[in-house]
């Protein structure tokens, strides 16, 4: 009795497991402080955010940075895969739709679902919210500014902007002036040295997702099926000896 006691709660625990790794919430690339308002004042610009995934996920939905809720002019976001050469960006591809932000949303990051979620494998990519910025859709956030009138001239500002985990915004983010997403890169992009490290450069773009369960996830969600059938049959077995 003491034997199959142990055998449930390993199987229970096993079910429990599995079914965690094969299920997470949705989480934002990046998160915002609430309140945080814009500081970027020229522009506007097509303002992009280099990130690495070392893992799959699923793209929900796309987001666009607004501290007041709304947008006075339309803000165009969309992921694009990347291959950089050195410091360039060597070729692109559109990954995503482009969805368009206008009208009024909750303060902070609004989100536009995809309708059907977007696989990216492990590689590097880049969110690009275009028509953000000073004169635009709406002031977009730069921790390298100090302030909404003058730029920090040694843009080290602190970056108020936390990456959710398993998003990686090690590298530069890059700029351009505005224009159809479509036809950006990948020459009109420049490269933007004005880096600050810890986190995406432009509060800009942003996405919701989620990890995709890889193999081992569903191994584990599988034996945790398994486990469940398991308690069931031995308690079955139970009331029959009972």
């Amino acid at each position: 009795m003491k034997t199959l006691t142990s055998v449930k709660k390993l199987a229970l625990g096993l079910a429990i497991g599995g079914l965690f790794a094969w299920q997470a919430g949705a989480t934002l690339a990046y998160s915002i402080p609430v309140g945080q308002q814009g500081s970027q004042p020229d522009g506007p610009y097509a303002l992009g955010d280099l990130f690495t995934i070392s893992s799959g996920i699923s793209v929900d939905a796309l987001g666009a940075f607004t501290p007041n809720g709304s947008f006075s002019s339309p803000v165009e976001v969309a992921i694009y895969s990347i291959t950089m050469n050195g410091q360039s960006i060597g070729s692109s591809s559109l990954v995503t739709p482009v969805l368009t932000f206008d009208g009024s949303y909750s303060p902070g990051v609004a989100l536009q679902s995809l309708g059907s979620p977007v696989n990216l494998a492990a590689g590097t990519y880049m969110v690009v919210a275009n028509n953000q910025g000073g004169g635009g859709g709406v002031v977009d956030y730069n921790p390298a500014w100090n302030s909404v009138n003058a730029p920090n001239p040694a843009h080290t500002g602190i970056n108020s902007m936390t990456a959710a985990s398993g998003i990686n915004f090690s590298q530069n983010g890059y700029f351009t002036s505005t224009g159809p997403l479509t036809g950006l890169f990948p020459t009109t992009f420049g490269l933007d040295n004005y880096w600050t490290a810890g986190g995406p450069h432009y509060g800009a773009g942003n996405f919701d997702f989620t990890p995709v369960p890889e193999a081992a996830g569903f191994a584990l969600a599988g034996i945790a099926m398994l486990g469940l059938v398991y308690v069931g049959r031995a308690y079955s077995q139970k009331l029959k000896v009972a």
